[in-house]
């Protein structure tokens, strides 16, 4: 199909110009000082709000991510403890088990498993919504507790 293109001419008015989209009506702001002040303020309002709240926002995000780092701290502090107070006990008593600590705000869970002299300790440690783990494999054999291996787990 071919299209058929119109040239206009300055004869041509609105009313027989075919299919023109339809402007709105913008009313002449320079003769209206005030008006152009007020447009000018409400912009940099704008871009002011926008920039300050990109940096409130960002503020927030670094709190948060120091509030994780404390919060991992204390539970690997509480991890480490419980590992403290489960070779407290071995050097006191060869038969322990374990069970359950709490340590502050935390609270840990400790298992001990025996292998002969050897023991395997393994600790769980929670403070709210973080967990740290250490796996700690120590020998009995001997006048004191000899730490063979201590790990730690990443996460």
């Amino acid at each position: 199909m071919e299209r058929k293109v119109r040239k206009v001419s300055k004869k041509d008015t609105v009313s027989n110009l075919p299919n023109l989209p339809c402007l709105p009506y913008l009313p002449d702001l320079s003769s209206r000082p005030g008006a152009m002040m007020l447009i000018t303020v409400l912009i940099a309002g704008s871009v002011a709000l926008t920039i300050g709240l990109s940096i409130a926002l960002r503020g927030i995000g670094e709190i948060d991510m120091g509030i994780a780092e404390v919060q991992t701290l204390k539970a690997f502090g509480i991890a480490e403890g419980c590992t403290e107070e489960a070779l407290f006990q071995l050097s006191h008593d060869e038969s322990y088990t374990g069970g359950l600590l709490t340590l502050g705000d935390g609270d840990c869970t400790i298992d001990v498993t025996s292998d002969g002299s050897e023991r395997i300790i393994n600790v769980t440690a929670t403070m709210k919504r973080w967990i740290r783990k250490i796996e700690v494999r120590v020998d009995l054999a001997g006048p004191q507790v000899t730490i063979l291996e201590w790990k730690q787990d990443p996460t």
